[in-house]
């Protein structure tokens, strides 16, 4: 698809995905918004590639939801589509919270810019998951 997906059309689709009335034709447009949001992603993801390299950490990580994931997602909240914002993301593993809280509170919002920051390092996550989300 070339032309740009407009957020009507994104949530509309999300609707359908949510519903479960999904056809061949919304799954094509599902894998071209996300092509959409890789794109965008891409131009972030170098920027955070470099600061990585600079400091020298050993793994970042491009990673898209896929199809299944995004309509669980929708199933079970009241996201729309177009809202959603973990379709795609960068990743950076540090081995321990200092390390993570000089780089990412430091190096890496000076690169990012404004941005808003969720943290998930407490909290009663059943599966150990900890992170800081910018």
């Amino acid at each position: 698809m070339s032309e740009p997906i407009s957020r009507s059309q994104v949530d509309k689709l999300g609707a359908r995905l949510r519903a479960g009335t999904v056809d061949e034709d919304d799954i094509r447009l599902l894998d071209a918004f996300k092509g959409m949001v890789m794109f965008r992603t891409a131009n972030l993801a170098a920027r955070v590639e470099e600061v990585v390299r600079q400091g020298q950490w050993d793994f970042t990580k491009r990673r898209q939801k896929t199809n299944p994931s995004i309509i669980q997602k929708l199933r079970r909240s009241t996201t729309s589509l177009s809202r959603m914002q973990d379709i795609s993301a960068c990743r950076i593993i540090v081995p321990t919270l200092p390390d993570l809280t000089d780089y990412a509170w430091g190096e890496l919002k000076q690169v990012l810019g404004d941005i808003r920051e969720v943290d998930r390092l407490e909290g009663g996550h059943l599966d150990g998951y900890r992170a800081v989300h910018l």
